[in-house]
């Protein structure tokens, strides 16, 4: 994802097939569990917001 949201190159069709493969992992895992890790919100919650709002401002 960098390369093209900050080195202005061609997205790479593969990458983002991938992208979207783990996205759909997370939604599938997010489906059953409010929370990231456990039961409680943790700082992998905190980080996986600031990866994803990162993803959705760069690929639109």
């Amino acid at each position: 994802q960098y390369p093209h949201c900050f080195g202005g190159a061609p997205l790479d069709a593969e990458k983002a097939e991938k992208l979207d493969q783990a996205l759909g992992f997370l939604n599938t895992f997010l489906a059953s569990s409010p929370w990231v890790a456990g039961d409680n919100i943790t700082i992998a919650d905190c980080s996986i917001v600031a990866s994803l709002s990162t993803i959705e401002v760069n690929i639109e």
